[in-house]
């Protein structure tokens, strides 16, 4: 489970006009982005397409002998198509969640843990909460915090 919406996924076989030449058969993930939707994998059975034509060029025996058999033939190949972009472009739109918040002011690294603290005793009145992230020890700088004004 990659945590992506299953209602943005489909499987889409590919209408016989749309196959390529070498294909038996091709399907595609499809994912439903802001534009609709989109391929992020495809699956491509190829048949023996590749390896006979390699065999054909080569002058190479592309052949496999089935040992139960004993029968030669060409292996078939199915070609699964994905990249790591399209899977990215998937999980960080998925992910995408847009939030209607109160006015929210991150002040970065180093001194700016103080500066809060400082902010918030001098204008208490305005401030509805002051978050602390990553606190080392007493002493030391707050490295991420959040100031939530009113």
């Amino acid at each position: 489970n990659l945590n992506v919406k299953a209602e943005n996924l489909r499987l889409r076989e590919h209408e016989l006009e749309e196959l390529s030449h070498y294909s038996k058969g091709t399907a595609d993930v499809e994912y439903k982005f802001p534009w609709g939707f989109d391929e992020i994998w495809g699956i491509a059975d190829r048949t023996d397409f590749d390896l006979k034509q390699h065999q054909i060029h080569s002058g190479s025996n592309m052949e496999y002998l089935d040992p139960t058999t004993n029968e030669k033939y060409i292996p078939y190949c199915v070609e699964p198509a994905v990249g790591v972009e399209r899977l990215f472009l998937t999980f960080l739109t998925d992910s995408y969640e847009e939030q209607e918040l109160e006015k929210i002011v991150l002040l970065g690294h180093s001194m700016g843990g103080f500066i809060a603290q400082e902010y918030t005793f001098k204008n208490s009145g305005k401030i509805n909460k002051l978050i602390f992230n990553k606190i080392i020890r007493a002493n030391s700088i707050v490295s991420v915090f959040c100031l939530y004004l009113s």
